[in-house]
């Protein structure tokens, strides 16, 4: 799914050091920034993602954007040598390439679009980020990065244990938004920052189509169908 978004939303106050790490540890050398999830090996749904993939392709983006740096990047090969991501829940390998720019007039940052792309099972994120004041939204940051992560891995599932085909389709927003294959993965995704902010799930899904709007152009009306095949849908 290509996930379009508008600037990130203020869930710093809900994190806790125990689940995202500390503003002095993102500040600090690569070598520190750790995260203390204390269920990171466990995987979502029986295998259906596991937390550990989640947990360092978000760590590696970050430690990108930490450098305050701009251009492509193609991970985890410019990290650690490494061709692409693997791990056993996720039955198949991958990697990202990171699109950065910087924007002057953002408050901290943005995600104008990321999505899974089928034939080279690699996931694409566009971030454009304000040097001066990143480093004040990098809670908000994190628990962005770990719904989007979340949900183009899930398509990276699908395609291998379900052969599910990825289609442009062009039918208005409604359609785009309950496909079969897109319903699992907004589940997972919103799941994941769920238990990350401590949150009930149903706000969590209701507010970002509360904020975003202006990016999924759905009608009031669509917008509860959408929601509600989402709360609905059972893993």
């Amino acid at each position: 799914m290509a996930r379009k978004m508008v600037t990130s939303r203020n869930i710093k106050e809900t994190m806790t050091k125990e689940v995202l790490v500390s503003l002095s540890e993102l500040e600090g050398d690569y070598e520190d920034f750790k995260f203390n999830f204390d269920d990171e090996k466990k995987p979502i749904n029986e295998g259906m993602i596991d937390r550990l993939a989640v947990r360092t392709v978000v760590r590696d983006i970050i430690s990108v954007v930490k450098r305050k740096e701009t251009g492509t990047w193609y991970l985890p090969e410019e990290i650690n040598d490494e061709l692409v991501y693997e791990f056993d829940n996720t039955k198949s390998s991958f990697s990202v390439e990171l699109y950065l720019t910087t924007k002057d007039d953002i408050g901290g940052y943005a995600i104008p679009n990321a999505f899974f792309s089928p034939t080279d099972d690699v996931i694409e994120v566009y971030l454009e980020y304000n040097p001066e004041t990143i480093n004040q939204q990098l809670y908000d940051l994190v628990g962005e990065l770990n719904e989007i992560i979340t949900h183009e891995l899930v398509h990276l599932k699908q395609k291998y244990t379900e052969g599910l085909k990825y289609k442009d389709v062009d039918r208005g927003a409604l359609e785009y938004y309950t496909r079969k294959h897109e319903i699992p993965a907004q589940y997972h995704g919103y799941k994941r920052l769920a238990k990350l902010t401590k949150q009930p799930f149903e706000n969590i899904v209701r507010r970002w189509f509360d904020t975003h709007r202006k990016i999924h152009r759905l009608k009031p009306e669509e917008e509860e169908i959408v929601i509600q095949k989402i709360l609905d849908y059972k893993p």
